[in-house]
């Protein structure tokens, strides 16, 4: 091979390596705009579907409020009104000594009926958040818990700040959600109960001493899992996010922190 030919095969090889390395680097450039390209779709559609799946706890939230205030209504009107009418008639019959102690025996569980039906109408629509905020509807809760069970209940908290009442109710659905699984599921014998109001940001901190529960193999078709599933859920209608930490035999926390919404 003469020298002409060498430089000639020179010139191709590096022209070669060259038109090989441009299409490499195109190809890669392809390859990565691709990935990026199909990343930003994917987060997308992962958007669309977190705010479906939002949109759709919130309608079915309000939808459960409705459906709440609507048998709270009905308690209240119709069951009430029955009980009151049987304590009337009740009334008459006391005074009869044939059957006087049967007819207090029947009062007493007129009363107590009664008493259950306005604690499930309150439970219901808690009217008392409406009218006095958020903090003394906890604190209500909180005692009736202390009174009907065998569980101590501390409850603190800073100066109290109106929320939205959308936001208000979402966090004592949270606050009941949570009193709720500290009875039933935790077995605890303390709870403890915190709010703190900042100037932009509310935070709730809850603690019990129960037996605790393995949250990476809590199954989430449990009554326990779909609770904490529920309560994550009505935290991202709030636009707030809830944590928890859990062992076994080791309590159960939580937290939660979302912006505040004035009403």
């Amino acid at each position: 091979m003469d020298q002409s030919q060498e430089i000639e095969f020179a010139w191709l090889l590096t022209t070669g390596i060259g038109i090989t390395f441009m299409l490499a680097v195109v190809i890669i450039l392809f390859v990565v705009f691709y990935q990026k390209r199909l990343s930003q779709q994917q987060l997308h559609m992962q958007e669309l579907e977190n705010q479906q799946q939002q949109q759709l706890f919130s309608a079915t939230n309000q939808v459960q409020e409705k459906e709440r205030k609507r048998i709270a209504h009905d308690l209240h009107d119709d069951v009430g009104v029955v009980l009151s009418t049987a304590k009337l008639y009740l009334s008459h019959l006391i005074d009869q000594p044939e059957i006087q102690e049967v007819a207090q025996k029947i009062d007493q569980l007129v009363d107590t009926a009664a008493q259950n039906v306005r604690q499930i109408s309150h439970n219901l629509t808690p009217q008392n958040l409406e009218k006095f905020g958020l903090v003394s509807a906890i604190n209500e809760m909180c005692k009736h818990i202390q009174e009907a069970h065998q569980l101590e209940v501390k409850f603190e908290h800073n100066e109290e700040e109106r929320l939205a009442f959308e936001q208000e109710l979402g966090v004592y659905r949270i606050v009941q959600e949570l009193l709720n699984n500290g009875l039933k599921h935790a077995q605890a014998s303390e709870i403890l109960l915190g709010v703190v109001f900042q100037p932009k940001k509310f935070i709730l901190h809850y603690q019990d001493n129960g037996v605790g529960v393995d949250l990476e193999n809590l199954a989430k078709t449990s009554n326990f899992g779909l609770g904490l599933q529920n309560m994550i859920g009505k935290a991202e209608v709030l636009k707030g996010q809830i944590k928890f930490q859990s062992k076994p035999a080791n309590g159960f926390r939580a937290s939660l922190n979302l912006e505040i919404q004035h009403s």
